[in-house]
């Protein structure tokens, strides 16, 4: 096979390019001359730019990705997709926020808990992946782009802040402390971060693990998506004629709370990728204080609750409420659906699902942002009006338009 002379100097595999991550970084990734980027996807989707080749190929199957792959020579690899562990727990919507909150309830102040508790924890947080396939398909891709004719330089490896356990807060986590940072230790749990990171760190190649925490941005494909979440919220309220109700109660409401920008993200995944090459950039030889680390990819501005909600009921034009015990959203809405002998949209009840997910932490959250800032990385934002600003953009997406209309039918 001969590769074609005009390759760029990077050709950027993404994997779960139609992700929220994998989307954002190749927005990123597109806008350089120097780079290719390619997407790798299970299923077709809209690139988002002329620019991107779209690659069909599953990560499980070794053959066929590298067939998928035949005319390139890929140099850096964006890997932010993952084998969902959701489906061995069964349901259509395996998202079970009330069995989270039973046992956060049932087990809050104890010094001991036990191993098995810990892992109806993983189960139900998505880290146990008992079959170890994400880890699988993480060393398929590796194992083919250390192949001929390609030329790995570069793996950027996207997580998450699950690693510390920001899923078990002081509850379970008996090491939690605030504000968290890379050098805390690895909440051990089974989690199949720790299998992939691990795989990647002995790989030999150079390397970056970026951990974020909830994304927030733009993508039409993922329902991981807070802030389309609240639009559809917030639209099914406006929509049923009533409050835009804090499903978190009084106590969550005045907590702290991270969020990562998919720019962010996506900036920080360019900002390590274009250091590969230079592990050793001082005179004296002194290691690079980017390669071959890993960093906590949050906004590093926190907020409230209390803060964000108004904002959110003003774009709605709602009033808000907030109870003074923690409720669901999804129950809240189905109350008002059934009320009205209206049929409840599939996708609206992921989306609500997910927020009662996020509503379970009535915990505080930050996140240093030191070692990145002190490393070089110095791209910020305001939390805040961000959300107004996707928040804005999200008045005519589809998804949100849908439930408008199926809502308000009758």
């Amino acid at each position: 096979m001969t590769v074609p002379a005009n390759q760029p100097s990077m050709t950027a595999l993404v994997v779960g390019g139609s992700g929220m991550a994998g989307s954002a970084i190749l927005r990123e990734l597109a806008g350089k001359a120097t780079v290719q980027p390619l997407a790798l996807a299970r299923r077709p989707f809209t690139p988002p730019s002329a620019s991107v080749r779209i690659i069909n190929a599953d990560i499980q199957d070794s053959g066929g990705l590298r067939q998928a792959l035949e005319g390139y020579r890929v140099t850096h690899l964006f890997y932010a997709a993952h084998i969902p562990v959701t489906a061995a727990m069964g349901g259509k919507f395996p998202i079970n926020p009330e069995a989270f909150r039973r046992l956060l309830r049932r087990y809050a102040g104890r010094r001991e808990i036990s191993e098995a508790i810990l892992h109806k924890l993983a189960a139900l947080t998505f880290t146990h992946d008992p079959e170890k396939r994400n880890l699988a398909a993480f060393r398929n891709v590796l194992m083919v782009l250390r192949e001929e004719p390609h030329d790995l330089k570069h793996v950027t490896l996207v997580t998450g802040t699950r690693y510390y356990g920001i899923q078990a807060g002081p509850v379970f986590n008996p090491h939690w402390k605030l504000p968290i940072r890379e050098t805390d230790r690895r909440f051990e749990v089974s989690n199949w971060y720790f299998d992939v990171e691990d795989e990647l760190k002995a790989s030999g190649v150079a390397w970056n693990i970026l951990r974020p925490t909830y994304l927030v941005g733009q993508n039409e494909y993922s329902f991981q998506n807070l802030v389309l979440a609240l639009s559809c919220y917030a639209q099914a309220c406006r929509r049923m004629g009533v409050p835009l109700l804090f499903p978190g109660g009084r106590e969550i409401f005045s907590r702290l709370w991270e969020v990562t920008s998919t720019d962010l993200l996506a900036k920080m995944a360019w900002w390590v990728a274009s250091h590969a090459g230079c592990q050793e950039n001082d005179e004296d030889g002194a290691a690079s204080p980017v390669v071959n680390q890993s960093f906590t990819a949050a906004n590093g501005d926190p907020f409230t609750w209390q803060e964000l909600w108004p904002r959110l009921a003003q774009h709605y034009d709602l009033a808000w409420q907030v109870p003074e015990q923690a409720v669901s959203a999804e129950r809240f809405i189905l109350e008002q659906v059934r009320g009205r002998g209206l049929p409840m949209e599939e996708m609206l009840v992921y989306h609500l699902r997910f927020i009662d997910m996020a509503m379970i932490c009535n915990w505080d959250v930050c996140y240093s942002m030191a070692k990145a800032r002190q490393a070089g990385f110095h791209y910020a934002v305001d939390t805040l009006n961000l959300f107004d600003e996707l928040w804005r953009a999200d008045a005519d997406h589809p998804v949100t338009q849908a439930v408008a209309r199926q809502e308000g039918s009758g």
